[in-house]
């Protein structure tokens, strides 16, 4: 994901974006600073976008937590979870 240094273009979004994070904006349950954060995401990435698409249908929570309960070891902080997102996005939408 893009990644903003004190030069670059202030519209740019700011590091990287945590799952609670993306699950609070699907939910309503950010700032308006910080949707504003994660809304500059959005607009610079089509693949973040349709897996908040994906996380924002009906269902999507309860298949995030099956996909973590499917991993070895639960649920990775790290893993890039627009890209969970986005398989939810297939599978509830089929």
């Amino acid at each position: 994901m893009p990644t903003r240094t004190h030069s670059s273009d202030p519209f740019a979004p700011r590091g990287s974006l945590t799952r609670e994070q993306l699950l609070a904006y699907a939910e309503g349950r950010l700032s308006p600073t910080e949707q504003h954060e994660v809304e500059l995401h959005l607009e610079h990435d089509p693949l973040l976008r349709e897996a908040m698409d994906g996380m924002r249908m009906p269902g999507a929570r309860s298949a995030l937590n099956a996909l973590d309960a499917s991993r070895p070891g639960g649920a990775a902080t790290n893993t890039k979870w627009w890209i969970a997102g986005g398989s939810i996005a297939a599978v509830v939408g089929s």
